[in-house]
């Protein structure tokens, strides 16, 4: 998938330069998910890959790298995730019963190929690294109390 390699690449340059540095490598944000799955709402069916996900809240991740950016340069940071690991299809049902009207069908995707195979073998996930935080229902039942737009 071009993203990663690209974030891959940004990586590899950053590591061969003379600069000292710390990567920090995270999970997706329950934020993408929440978009995700927003922007079917319009559709009777909600298509999403049947792969593990480790979704994590934006807030632990901005905490743990104030932290990092506070101390000295550390090469590569553990990889940090989210504090469970769920199919999207799991996250799809979720978002439908805490922030949407139950009038849609989650549909597991499933996609031919290299990438897909590796997503189905959760490299989206790092569940030896887990952050504590929020799960995907908590991030849902906060948003939904405030009021505000997922």
């Amino acid at each position: 998938m071009s993203y990663y390699r690209a974030k891959l690449g940004s990586e590899k340059i950053i590591e061969r330069s003379a600069l000292k540095y710390t990567i920090l490598r995270v999970t997706q944000f329950h934020n993408l998910r929440s978009g995700l799955f927003r922007a079917q709402r319009l559709s009777p069916v909600w298509f999403t890959p049947d792969v593990p996900v480790q979704p994590i809240d934006v807030h632990e991740v901005a905490g743990r790298l104030a932290g990092l950016a506070s101390e000295s340069p550390a090469g590569p940071a553990p990889d940090m995730g989210g504090p469970e690991v769920r199919s999207s299809v799991d996250l799809a049902e979720i978002f439908l019963e805490e922030a949407s009207p139950r009038n849609h069908e989650p549909v597991p995707l499933r996609l031919p190929g290299k990438p897909f195979r590796a997503l189905e073998a959760g490299y989206l996930t790092t569940p030896g690294n887990p952050a504590g935080g929020k799960t995907s229902r908590e991030f849902l039942r906060e948003k939904n109390s405030e009021h505000s737009p997922l």
